[in-house]
């Protein structure tokens, strides 16, 4: 969770997003759309 809010904090570039959507092995896919929200 630490890990995926810092990233969600920095530059919504496309590899924080990979990165983000890897570390959130729980749901990605939910996660991602928030991001994008």
């Amino acid at each position: 969770p630490a890990i995926r809010t810092f990233l969600a904090k920095n530059d919504f570039s496309d590899k924080n997003v990979a990165f983000f959507v890897t570390l959130g092995g729980d749901k990605p896919e939910k996660a991602l759309k928030n991001m994008k929200n």
